[in-house]
């Protein structure tokens, strides 16, 4: 009933008409072989030298981009890796509060996490914060010792 109303629509009929159009003209141009498809172009005003020789060129710089660019997939898998890590290192225990700062403390006097520490205590100190940012502290400075222990072992 619904393709009928539509059917009916002129508005909708005109848009299916020139879709159809469209793609007839699309198949047609597909099955051209190149030879064919330089001759459709230069009998309608185009040039098929000049526009091959653009595309190749584009083509061309693309492909320099792209390898110029290739660290840009190894940056996404290493960023990837770094974020499983991460979520691997959560606490997922339930800590008291006692707990976590006790383990931040103990973290605290390792020279590698004391900027980290205070920073995250410079306007704040160690019994205003919240557990959370506690937890998140102490996940952080794991993580960045974990990190720091594979960079010494790939050395």
């Amino acid at each position: 009933m619904s393709s009928t109303k539509n059917a009916k629509n002129p508005r909708t009929l005109w848009r299916t008409l020139k879709e159809q159009e469209a793609q007839d003209d699309l198949d047609e141009i597909l099955a051209m072989s190149d030879a064919e498809l330089d001759s459709y172009i230069d009998e309608n005003g185009g040039d098929a030298k000049a526009i091959r020789a653009r595309g190749a060129a584009l083509a061309e710089e693309l492909l320099l981009h792209r390898k110029e660019k290739a660290w840009h997939g190894e940056m996404g898998a290493e960023l990837e890796s770094f974020r499983k890590k991460a979520e691997a290192r959560r606490i997922t225990e339930t800590l008291s509060r006692d707990d976590l700062l006790k383990r931040i403390e103990i973290a605290r006097n390792k020279p590698r996490f004391a900027t980290q520490v205070a920073t995250l205590f410079q306007k704040k100190t160690k019994e205003a914060a919240t557990d959370e940012e506690l937890r998140d502290l102490l996940e952080q400075m794991e993580l960045l010792g974990m990190l720091e222990d594979e960079a010494k072992d790939k050395k």
